[in-house]
């Protein structure tokens, strides 16, 4: 099992043997290699957290979500390779809002799976809900199962998901390679489009490069 953990300075967040406490306003990231990991999330009423996640090659992680009232979570997960995520996000009191986006990139041979349930409760009124899962397919063979999920027992809320599975345009590539880029540049510039402001975010909070 590889994981690591970083926190800003000014972050009420700690966490011990798989449990993430958060009070007030905090950001968080995460990077899992090769191993299983399972993780309790767990947010004090009213707290908001931006939580970042990489996953490389080989991992396998569940996450379970604690959200109350009034909290606001920012999900934004990065992965490649051959990993499996699966996130369960029960909201089950009100004035909460949950933002999810999860992009992933695999190359040839590679398989991802990546789950996301939110789960919005009778109670849950006044709650806005976004899930959002993206993978670029980049070589043969390559393949990403996407599940966005809702399930919801309210009427008071705002909820929607999306999903796309898609290889790199070759329109984009071709024009790219007309600008002077090398085809495999082009493919590069295009990938690093697609992930460009998660990037820039974990730069900005955490002074952390990714490197997938």
């Amino acid at each position: 099992m590889s994981m690591e953990f970083r926190t800003t300075e000014k972050g009420n967040a700690t966490f011990s043997k798989g449990v993430l406490h958060v009070s007030g306003s905090a950001a968080v990231l995460f990077t899992h290699g090769n191993g299983e990991v399972q993780k309790k999330i767990a947010l004090a009423p009213g707290s908001s957290l931006e939580i970042f996640t990489i996953y490389g090659n080989g991992a396998r992680v569940e996450n379970h979500f604690i959200v109350p009232q009034g909290c606001a979570l920012a999900i934004r997960d990065l992965f490649s390779g051959g990993v499996s995520v699966k996130n369960e996000l029960p909201l089950e009191e009100r004035d909460c809002r949950l933002g999810l986006i999860a992009k992933g990139t695999l190359g040839e041979g590679e398989g991802a799976s990546y789950a996301a349930l939110a789960s919005i409760g009778k109670d849950a009124a006044n709650c806005e809900v976004n899930v959002e899962e993206h993978a670029y397919l980049l070589g043969k063979g390559a393949r990403a199962s996407l599940l966005p999920g809702l399930e919801i027992v309210n009427n008071d809320v705002t909820a929607r998901h999306a999903s796309t599975i898609s290889e790199l345009d070759p329109e984009q590539v071709f024009y790219l390679m007309s600008r002077g880029l090398s085809e495999d540049g082009a493919k590069k510039e295009i990938v690093a489009g697609f992930r460009s402001r998660e990037i820039a975010r974990i730069r900005e909070l955490f002074g952390y490069e990714v490197k997938i």
